[in-house]
């Protein structure tokens, strides 16, 4: 929910790594970093993806070298777009939630309507005549197995068998807009089911990311983006994974929430906060914002450590850092219903934040007119937890412009020793991920 509107103008310009200054009246300089990004191996990933079974003519699945006793053909839509009107079409998916899933990444489904399987990746698993078990990957999408590697299992198949680094070729990638032939590297995780084999379990795991390094002034950071996502393009992913660090190596990528962040989440590094704020529909550019303070002796981990505000209910100074080892910061105000309503999960977790050495200090940026709002919310919901009260028009003189929230809710997770912004996250279900892997 946005709190403030063209609080600090961006400017892009599509050029390789352009950067543009502008200068706001906080002393403080943000600057648009666009960084190239390509797709490299991973040794380890979550996203699997589980393949269903599909009908198939078995005239058209003819194999001329062998002869086949049984067979099922399992279909994985490649597009994430594909799998939402697929799931529509059969039943799986609400008529409410599809029109709203539509609306809100802006989707054009009637391209999908007369979809062929060129959109889909295709295995076969099959028993021959003497009992042998085959798996076959249509590994250049062309619908033929006839032309695609043959993995063989005699008599004796394993519980799980995994075929590694199989490359699917001539993928037609449809977005809806705009299209790309596409070579995707998975693994195959099979669980099979000799004597019913249409009930076997076929998993895909992709087996790519995306690799860049930030390079500005001095500043030298790798980071590597993992896309949580059905599909294959950034346009309607779920949701994005980005690890920062110093030569990253591929065997560290492994899923952690304690070191990944989301598209809008803000890391600092050194005397620099950095955004990602996007990337390219087919992972070729990474979008950056790069906020540096050049206020004169200015530093965010003292500013921190010495900020106070004055609590709503009691009407007196308090130092918004708890007396525990983190302090676990909720920027909320009255009008903004996500905010109170993930109120009720905080309050949950309280107990568990106090046996575990986390304050939690919620920090209300607000007009003075909403103030008795504010002290409604308290009281009703029963929030026991200290809240700092910040008129809207104050926040640069109280000094917490230097946060630079311009969406509600944000949560800031501080090292309270430090005065280290750990984490920043506008979910709430995330931040209490990190919780618990500090927990």
């Amino acid at each position: 929910m946005p709190l403030f509107q063209n609080r600090i103008m961006k400017f892009n310009y599509f050029l390789f790594l352009s950067i543009l200054l502008n200068v706001n009246c906080f002393g403080q300089k943000n600057y648009s970093l666009i960084t190239p990004l390509s797709m490299v191996k991973s040794f380890d990933t979550s996203l699997i993806y589980e393949m269903p079974s599909m009908k198939y003519d078995e005239t058209y699945v003819s194999l001329k070298s062998i002869q086949l006793k049984n067979f099922a053909v399992f279909k994985y839509p490649v597009n994430g777009t594909q799998l939402i009107f697929d799931n529509y079409k059969s039943g799986l998916m609400s008529d409410s939630i599809f029109k709203l899933i539509v609306k809100q990444k802006k989707l054009n489904v009637r391209s999908f309507e007369n979809a062929n399987y060129d959109h889909y990746l295709l295995v076969m698993l099959g028993i021959l005549a003497d009992g042998t078990f085959i798996i076959i990957p249509d590994i250049n999408n062309n619908n033929d197995f006839n032309d695609d590697p043959i993995f063989d299992y005699d008599h004796n198949v394993p519980d799980i068998l995994k075929v590694e680094n199989i490359m699917f070729t001539n993928i037609h990638y449809f977005t809806g807009k705009e299209t790309r032939d596409l070579n995707i590297l998975y693994d195959l995780i099979i669980h099979p089911n000799v004597n019913k084999i249409e009930e076997s379990k076929v998993f895909l795991k992709r087996c790519l990311y995306w690799r860049g390094c930030i390079t500005y002034q001095g500043l030298k950071e790798d980071f590597i983006i993992d896309l949580i996502s059905s599909g294959f393009d950034f346009k309607t992913a779920s949701d994005i994974r980005t690890l920062m660090g110093n030569n990253l190596q591929v065997e560290y990528f492994v899923p952690s929430y304690k070191n990944f962040y989301s598209i809008a989440d803000t890391i600092e590094i050194g005397p620099y906060r950095i955004k990602l704020d996007s990337v390219s529909t087919f992972g070729n550019f990474a979008y950056f914002n790069i906020l540096e303070d050049t206020s004169i002796n200015f530093s965010i981990k003292n500013f921190i450590k010495k900020l106070s505000g004055r609590e709503i209910l009691k009407d007196s100074m308090v130092s918004i850092l708890g007396d525990k080892k983190f302090t676990l910061l909720d920027f909320w105000a009255s009008w903004c219903q996500p905010c109170l309503e993930q109120h009720k999960i905080l309050q949950k977790m309280q107990p568990l934040f106090s046996q575990k050495k986390i304050s939690l200090t919620g920090i209300i940026i607000d007009d003075n007119v909403n103030k008795p709002q504010s002290i409604e919310h308290i009281i009703r919901e029963k929030i026991d937890w200290t809240n700092v009260f910040v008129p809207k028009d104050q926040e640069r003189i109280q000094g917490y412009q230097h946060f630079n929230v311009d969406i509600l809710p944000m949560y800031f997770l501080i090292d309270n020793k430090t005065g280290n912004i750990i984490f920043r996250s506008q979910s709430v279900e995330k931040t209490l991920l990190l919780l618990n892997s500090l927990m």
